[in-house]
């Protein structure tokens, strides 16, 4: 037996129940599981490139920096590839940058507390609902400094090396429940907004001003504005 995905040990697990504790392993759950999956994948990733692009709208500044990076280590006849990321530093903190301060999950995952729990000071009793709060904590100068301004550099060390994460820090969660697609979520945002950067400019519409960085909340999600508009010029 060669189980090739969680599919597969899904299912092992369905079948021989190994383990009467998780009486719940069935088909109807492993169902919702993929839904979930994808769902998440989707909408997430679909939404926050829309929020980098509203971004590199509002901070034109930042847009042209990242495009002479990618200009100096892409060649321009192909797109940026993995093998172009540890050079391209400065988008991926960019990215980061704007992961912290649009805060698109702001609500992380809601717990129970399964017993009486002191913690700094504060009685927590057993069955109380918990969950941490990313849009606090990205906003919080205990662990930014000048936390309400955008600044990609926060995320590049003295050296210029991009750093992914750091105290206070919870785009993908944190803890045993952070995001399983973390990895997959980071490059695959990295490879669609770098192709982006190099190959376009996007700018608010010249009667509109400057682009709405205020969310539009809806199902818990920050999600950007869709009503704004974009005014896209091919780079040469």
């Amino acid at each position: 037996m060669n189980p090739r995905d969680f599919i597969d040990y899904y299912l092992i697990e369905m079948k021989e129940k190994k383990n009467p504790n998780y009486s719940h392993f069935d088909i109807t759950d492993l169902k919702k599981i993929m839904l979930e999956l994808f769902i998440t994948g989707q909408e997430t990733t679909s939404n926050m490139t829309r929020w980098f692009l509203i971004y590199m709208s509002r901070f034109q500044e930042i847009q042209e920096r990242i495009q002479k990076e990618i200009d100096k280590v892409v060649p321009r006849d192909s797109l940026p590839g993995l093998e172009h990321r540890n050079e391209l530093t400065y988008l991926d903190a960019t990215i980061n940058e704007v992961q912290r301060h649009c805060s698109m999950l702001p609500i992380g995952i809601i717990k129970c507390a399964a017993k009486d729990v002191r913690l700094e000071g504060f009685d927590i009793p057993k069955g109380t609902m918990i969950m941490s709060v990313a849009a606090l904590s990205h906003r919080d100068p205990t662990y930014f400094d000048a936390p309400n301004e955008f600044n990609p550099s926060r995320f590049l060390d003295e050296n210029g090396k991009y750093f992914p994460t750091c105290d206070g820090f919870q785009a993908f969660g944190i803890g045993k429940r952070q995001c399983l697609g973390e990895q997959f979520a980071r490059m695959e945002l990295y490879l669609m907004i770098a192709a982006l950067m190099q190959n376009f400019t996007f700018a608010p519409p010249d009667d509109e001003g400057q682009m709405s960085l205020a969310p539009s909340t809806v199902r818990g999600f920050h999600d950007p504005r869709m009503e704004q508009k974009f005014k896209i010029r091919l780079r040469n």
